[in-house]
């Protein structure tokens, strides 16, 4: 071998199927197009439940923000969803894409909406999904002394603006959440 010859010239043997202008085969992109469906339907299913699994745990943040802010009210005899956000600049800024309904008695946020009831014991806040199943599945409620309770809400009667929403709703199937 001479010193200047080398092993790695520029003049290697091309391999079959290397050569920079050949272009790929149909089969090849056929191939290709088949592999990206198929990892496009494997991970939607994942995506969907991470967002459902996102809506839900914004519902407890939002609740959970609501009821503060409600507990500090002097007279939350007189209260609805609607006042509690527009006489609290904290809430509306730490919640600013909220789109109120019903004359202000329903708010809706990250899929989910949100009313206030005051019963015997105080305001009780609750969340459900805006459509059952594509936004959330499980209702939320914290009561007036601030215990947040979830429902599996199985057969999606809570759901959208003609929810069962009579009274406080706080039957048995409703559970302690953390």
């Amino acid at each position: 071998m001479t010193p200047t010859s080398s092993r790695f010239s520029s003049k290697s043997k091309e391999f079959p199927g290397n050569s920079p202008s050949k272009r790929p085969s149909p089969s090849a992109l056929l191939s290709l197009v088949a592999i990206g469906i198929v990892i496009i339907l494997v991970a939607l299913p994942s995506l969907r439940g991470f967002a459902l699994h996102e809506n839900e745990a914004d519902a407890v943040r939002v609740l959970r923000a609501l009821g503060h802010a409600s507990r500090e009210q002097t007279e939350p005899t007189e209260l609805s969803i609607g006042q509690l956000f527009s006489g609290n600049p904290e809430l509306q800024h730490r919640f600013g894409d909220l789109e109120y309904l019903e004359d202000f008695e329903l708010l809706r946020t990250h899929g989910y909406l949100f009313d206030l009831v005051v019963g015997e014991d105080g305001p009780t806040l609750r969340a459900w999904p805006w459509a059952f199943g594509r936004t959330g599945r499980t209702a939320f409620c914290q009561t007036a002394d601030g215990v947040m309770l979830g429902h599996a809400n199985e057969n999606g009667a809570w759901s959208g603006t003609s929810a069962v929403t009579s009274g406080a709703a706080l039957e048995a199937s409703w559970r302690k959440l953390r």
